[in-house]
């Protein structure tokens, strides 16, 4: 991983998080097929949890991993394009940020200056990334 691709916590998240579902797969969206009602209370509990406390809890927690983009299957995420068009995606950090669940993954990219978390895909099926031998391997 590069030292450009590294979010510097210190630099950028002083202040909590905000979530944004405008620009979430169909494929895998709170609508998708394989997301049942108990997952998306877990989505939700995640989200709430994930707002309410510090971004660095949740690092030092390990409840968030950085996924380098060559590693994430975007082609199966199928990102609409008016993420990349309104420039939204150039103003992200490289690395693709997952918050961890024990049944699911919130993927999605984070704006560092505006601190929004734009939720791309929940992914209830652990497909769009490698997870190795286990389910969210850390990587930092």
């Amino acid at each position: 991983m590069h030292n450009k691709d590294i979010i510097k916590i210190s630099d950028t998240f002083l202040e909590k998080l905000t979530f944004n579902f405008s620009f979430i797969s169909k494929n895998y969206s709170v609508d998708y097929k394989n997301l049942d009602k108990s997952n998306a209370r877990n989505v939700l509990k995640k989200l709430v949890k994930a707002s309410s406390v510090d971004y660095e809890v949740l690092l030092e927690q390990k409840n968030i991993e950085y996924i380098p983009k060559k590693e994430m299957r975007e082609d199966m995420m199928s990102i609409p394009p008016e993420f990349k068009r309104t420039g939204r995606y150039d103003k992200c950090s490289t690395n693709y940020v997952v918050i961890k669940g024990s049944d699911l993954r919130i993927i999605g990219k984070i704006n560092p200056i505006s601190k929004i978390f734009y939720i791309l895909a929940i992914d209830v099926n652990f497909e769009l990334y490698d997870h190795g031998n286990h389910k969210g391997a850390h990587r930092s």
